[in-house]
């Protein structure tokens, strides 16, 4: 979301993924416990961040981090890292051995160079890794963003696009889970409370 400006409004990003992801809860507790993004990293806790990875983060990286400082099950079952997370951690482990699988057994193409990846959201338990390549084009003080999950996924120019896109995949997320609540109601013979593709919360 942006401001009047044109500029990025970071909280209303970041509001509009937690709003979703507090539907996708109601509709399937038990599969997606609630979760919510850390309190916003202290410059201090970003610098301390940049000191150990050796570089400057990327602008719009920053901001979301100021915005929120991590955030357990995001999206996908996968953790955006704080920057206690960046460049040490269980996490930023798992993230680095399954590139080098795929480094190892994939095309020579498919990865960029070691050095020009940042592992920014892990899973815990699935494939999924998300990088900002820091080799790549920059687009209004970004890097782009890349997702693996045993293959390359998908790509955005920005870590605002990237946001976007999550935004995207669990609003199509929710759809479906509305979608099979209101279809295990009606087969019960009762009504559901909102017609399909309703944005109102059951």
């Amino acid at each position: 979301m942006l401001h009047r400006d044109g500029t990025i409004w970071w909280e209303a990003t970041v509001g509009e993924l937690a709003r979703l992801g507090i539907q996708r809860t109601q509709l399937d507790p038990e599969r997606y416990p609630l979760t919510a993004p850390h309190l916003r990293a202290t410059p201090e806790q970003i610098a301390d961040a940049e000191r150990r990875l050796g570089i400057t983060l990327d602008d719009q990286y920053r901001s979301l981090l100021g915005t929120g400082n991590g955030w357990p099950s995001m999206i996908l079952d996968a953790d955006l890292l704080s920057t206690d997370e960046l460049g040490q951690g269980p996490l930023w482990d798992a993230a680095w051995e399954r590139l080098d699988i795929l480094r190892e057994d994939g095309p020579a193409d498919l990865l960029p160079p070691r050095d020009e990846l940042l592992p920014i959201l892990v899973s815990e338990y699935q494939e999924d890794v998300m990088l900002l390549w820091l080799g790549g084009p920059v687009t209004d003080g970004s890097h782009p963003v890349l997702w693996y999950a045993n293959e390359l996924i998908d790509e955005w120019p920005t870590v605002y696009d990237w946001m976007l896109g999550m935004t995207a995949l669990l609003e199509l997320r929710v759809g479906k889970l509305r979608a099979a609540a209101d279809g295990l109601t009606t087969a019960r013979g009762v009504q559901p409370a909102s017609p399909p593709g309703s944005r109102q919360i059951p």
